[in-house]
């Protein structure tokens, strides 16, 4: 394969997910504060403060590895799209999109809808500049249609 001419960025969203931690993590000490004071000798709000974490942890985890492993690839008649963790390696021809959507325009990051012609829909999650990628997409659309 050749080399891509564009590779889907998450950084914008790594950045904001590293401003937000202090805030959710004050946010967990206070609740785990409030537990124990109006719950000062019950041991089950332990296990719920204990689950609680475990559950937050998990969810960032999940975050960041997704950001940092789910690759999609542009190329000029198809994108690559790769998250091993979930063993996808799936190739989408150009001619295959019928739509793209993109969640929240004039952000610095946000969702990408495609909208394939065989019915299927594929998500890609917190896109930096995902109005310019939605715009790449349909310039090689328009390429592609153009050379068939």
């Amino acid at each position: 394969m050749t080399k891509p001419i564009y590779i889907i960025s998450r950084q914008g969203h790594i950045d904001h997910f590293f401003r937000v931690i202090p805030i959710i993590f004050v946010i967990y000490c206070a609740q785990c504060f409030l537990f124990k004071v109006l719950f000062p000798s019950d041991i089950s709000i332990q296990i719920w403060i204990f689950t609680l974490g475990a559950m937050l942890l998990t969810m960032m985890g999940i975050f960041l590895n997704y950001d940092l492993h789910h690759k999609v690839e542009v190329f000029e008649n198809q994108l690559s799209v790769k998250y091993p963790l979930l063993f996808i390696n799936k190739v989408i021809n150009i001619h295959e999109i019928e739509d793209i959507i993109v969640a929240q325009p004039g952000a610095p990051f946000s969702n990408l809808l495609l909208k394939l012609n065989n019915g299927k829909k594929m998500t890609f999650y917190f896109v930096d500049e995902a109005e310019n990628v939605a715009k790449l997409i349909i310039g090689k659309q328009i390429n592609y249609s153009q050379a068939a």
